[in-house]
């Protein structure tokens, strides 16, 4: 929370933020890092699947493709990605 407040009250975007699961003794038994829509936390294959540490924001699918192909990742450019003829 003190980095959204950090953010919204001082203006300082934060680098990552990473939600946590927690048992009630206050043990994290899983975390993932928060990612900017339309990217997603994607694991980067290895370490644990539990730890925040091992995983990344991405782009996926249809959208990784229109990244590449210089498009946005609106819905126009997911139209293109799709329907783009090859000559």
């Amino acid at each position: 929370m003190a980095a959204l407040i950090d953010w919204v009250e001082k203006g300082n975007p934060p680098d990552r933020i990473r939600a946590e699961n927690r048992t009630p003794d206050g043990e994290v038994v899983l975390s993932r890092p928060l990612c900017p829509y339309p990217e997603v936390a994607r694991w980067i294959g290895e370490g644990s699947t539990t730890d925040a540490k091992n995983f990344r924001c991405e782009l996926r699918g249809l959208d990784r493709a229109d990244g590449a192909a210089g498009f946005d990742n609106g819905q126009p450019g997911r139209n293109k990605a799709r329907w783009q003829q090859v000559p």
